[in-house]
């Protein structure tokens, strides 16, 4: 099994904290072409679901690449989804000034968003590609990946969301 937590913090009682946990606890897939190619599948088939928080600002030429803005999201459940230490996040910035995401095993590319660079005639910036960090604090995966992979695995997955300093900590949204 494999547990994959993102932790939300706050300052309390003068010290930052962890007050919430997301933790999702499954069975991750192995390593195989198949289930790469099974897991795009189904990845591809979620993403207007899951439309990155910033989606509602962009200009339309870029809402109308149906892959732009899901290369984090998706890459960082791909990551968490496969039992392997081979793959690693890379990141490149490309002709948007904008950086892309995707996996690299040796100098196999594992990229699902590939795709929305060769549509405008466009090149991914593998050639100037390094690994990447997690943007998050402590390296969390963020929770659109952690949305990603409760669709794609549900029902076989333990969602659990859970307060830690309850008592110590009251959300400013009465509704959270």
């Amino acid at each position: 099994m494999k547990t994959v937590e993102l932790y939300k913090f706050k300052e309390i009682n003068g010290k930052w904290q962890e007050y919430w946990v997301r933790r999702l606890t499954f069975e991750p897939f192995a390593y195989t072409p198949e289930n790469v190619e099974l897991l795009t599948e189904k990845m591809k088939d979620l993403w207007q679901k899951f439309k990155p928080a910033h989606y509602n600002k962009l200009p339309p030429s870029k809402k109308e690449n149906p892959m732009y803005g899901y290369c984090y999201p998706s890459t960082q459940a791909l990551y968490y989804l496969f039992d392997t230490d081979k793959l690693i996040p890379m990141r490149g910035i490309d002709y948007r000034n904008e950086y892309h995401w995707w996996l690299q095993d040796g100098e196999k590319i594992l990229d699902i968003t590939a795709d929305q660079y060769y549509l405008v005639g466009e090149k991914p910036p593998y050639e100037n590609g390094k690994k990447g960090e997690w943007y998050a604090w402590r390296k969390q995966p963020s929770m659109s990946a952690l949305n990603l992979i409760v669709d794609i695995l549900s029902p076989n997955v333990k969602d659990e969301q859970v307060y830690i300093h309850k008592e110590e900590y009251t959300h400013p949204n009465p509704l959270f």
